[in-house]
């Protein structure tokens, strides 16, 4: 194989979760063109990753960078081999017309999703993570699993920025950071801001300083939490670009996040991680992989109720997160920053 094209389009922690895949791929074929095909909005997250040769770019509405310019362009380099890992209508669209002698996709078991999520069924077996099904993908051309995680690479300009604007925000070298992650695409799939807020007037007194981070939707529950604390954290919500935030992780000594592509950033950036899951759950196979991670959820026979969480409870009552205890985050936090492997 002289060259091989991956696809997978969005989001950020899917794409994160196909870092084993493009590893073990340099190690199989380690003279070959490999090559990854993203959204151009999620491109940083594999701007520095040595394993890959060019990343071909993705834009809805632009002419050049659009589906049909990008088949032109795509087949000109005469790819030995397409991977598809997004198995979406656009990507089976794109996979199709490829001039390419071999082809693999991912399947993504929607059925069992299905029973899982609208019957309470998991047929899923023992083992649902969804980098090991990514690899699955691979196992005709003798792809293994090699037993690492995810990984992803900041750059040193985004740690520089970082290192600006933390020193503009009166934080010192070395001070232990713990980060906050409150934020999360769907509304069910947020804890609730006393919690956070109680989390992190814990370790502020135990002399960590708590930094909140977060895209710019997440603005105000940072805000809410950072009003509902003891002492103020230093909010950086909004402020960061997607490299800065992995530079950020990469400083920090733990995160509290919710369900989200940030708590996959810190997996892949070997950062302790305490995961709170609401509306989703680990048996949908999105759990934090191969981290030193604890992921905090209640027992309540309505999980899951959705894939990706939504805007709504369906049941009025959002017992998933408004049951997490901010006692039992802190403990599993503890636990994780006193050197415990998994709690």
């Amino acid at each position: 194989m002289n060259s091989v094209l991956v696809i997978r389009f969005s989001a950020m922690g899917d794409i994160l979760l196909t870092t084993p895949s493009i590893r073990i791929l340099r190690k199989h074929f380690p003279d070959a063109s490999i090559d990854f095909l993203v959204k151009e909005k999620y491109e940083p997250l594999l701007r520095y990753n040595p394993h890959l040769t060019t990343l071909w770019t993705f834009r809805a509405k632009d002419r050049e960078h659009g589906l049909s310019g990008l088949l032109r362009a795509l087949n000109r380099r005469h790819y030995d081999g397409v991977v598809d890992l997004q198995s979406s209508l656009r990507s089976l669209w794109l996979t199709h017309l490829l001039k390419s002698s071999v082809k693999c996709r991912y399947t993504p078991l929607r059925w069992k999703r299905l029973l899982l999520v609208h019957f309470n069924l998991d047929t899923y077996g023992e083992s649902n993570s969804v980098p090991l099904r990514y690899l699955e993908a691979l196992k005709d051309w003798g792809i293994e699993d090699d037993g690492g995680g995810l990984e992803l690479y900041p750059g040193e300009a985004a740690k520089e920025r970082l290192s600006d604007m933390l020193h503009r925000s009166e934080l010192l070298p070395d001070d232990h950071l713990l980060a906050m992650a409150p934020g999360a695409s769907r509304l069910t799939k947020r804890w609730i801001p006393e919690g956070f807020a109680r989390v992190g007037d814990h370790f502020q007194k135990k002399a960590y300083r708590v930094v909140l981070i977060g895209g710019p939707d997440d603005v105000t529950t940072c805000s809410e939490i950072s009003d509902r604390m003891q002492h103020p954290p230093v909010n950086l919500s909004g402020r960061l670009a997607l490299l800065e935030t992995a530079a950020l992780l990469e400083r920090s000594d733990l995160l509290v996040s919710n369900d989200t592509g940030v708590m996959h950033m810190a997996a892949a950036l070997k950062t302790p991680l305490v995961a709170l899951f609401g509306p989703t759950s680990i048996q949908l196979g999105f759990m934090p992989f191969r981290a030193r991670s604890s992921v905090v959820e209640s027992e309540i026979d309505c999980r899951p109720c959705s894939y990706h969480g939504s805007n709504r409870c369906p049941k009025s009552h959002f017992l998933c997160m408004r049951l997490i205890k901010h006692d039992e985050v802190i403990q599993k936090a503890e636990a994780l920053l006193q050197g415990a492997k998994e709690v």
